[in-house]
């Protein structure tokens, strides 16, 4: 499997037109989920501060859709990359 060179500008751009349509458009989910992958992108790259924005915006949304179990892996997933 060939594997590209991480573009985090490039993923980030994504992941934030993906987040506004998501929001513009009112899916929920999918706004938590775009969150979630930029607590990933966030935290990879070392910016801790934006990782902890975006995983308190998308654990407190996955909770209020009753998604639980995804607000504790979100949670999960940084404790485990620390």
């Amino acid at each position: 499997m060939r594997r590209e060179p991480m573009d985090p500008e490039g993923a980030r751009g994504r992941l934030s037109e993906a987040l506004a349509l998501a929001t513009e458009l009112g899916v929920l989910p999918e706004v938590a989920r775009c969150r979630q992958s930029l607590v990933r992108l966030h935290h990879r790259l070392g910016d801790r501060a934006a990782a902890a924005e975006h995983l308190g915006a998308a654990v407190a949304l996955f909770r209020q859709l009753g998604a639980t179990f995804w607000a504790q892996r979100a949670e999960a997933e940084v404790s485990e990359s620390r």
